[in-house]
């Protein structure tokens, strides 16, 4: 039987997932965040810095809010993921809206560059 190494890019990492993550024999842990100075690397998701096909699993976690252009950033996630990689995407959402807000003067995608604010409140 053949070992392969399980590699797993996590995209705006917390600390407590990317600690235990790391640590976790037989992973290969890459993770990247444009505004954390603690994230081992920093790059845009829009415009990711990675092989194609380089992971098994992609991990976003409130992220694609603050993306200017929402779908390039999932095509940059589907470009690294092998053919039968999987992604796990987590994003706000309020059944309440019946759809998406946007404000392009809050967050990244404005002119506050405070990565602190959201620029979307995704609805149904």
């Amino acid at each position: 039987m053949t070992f392969r190494w399980y590699s797993i890019l996590r995209i705006g990492p917390e600390p407590c997932l990317r600690d235990r993550l790391a640590a976790m024999p037989h992973i290969r842990y890459s993770a990247t965040d444009l505004y954390d100075p603690t994230a081992p690397g920093r790059m845009d998701v829009e415009r990711l810095r990675f092989t194609d096909r380089a992971f098994d699993l992609v991990l976003r976690s409130h992220v694609l809010e603050h993306v200017a252009d929402g779908r390039r950033a999932l095509s940059e996630m589907a470009r690294v993921l092998r053919p039968a990689g999987r992604a796990v995407i987590l994003v706000p959402l309020d059944p309440k809206r019946s759809h998406t807000f946007e404000d392009p003067a809050r967050g990244p995608c404005g002119l506050n560059r405070n990565p602190l604010f959201a620029c979307r409140r995704l609805g149904p």
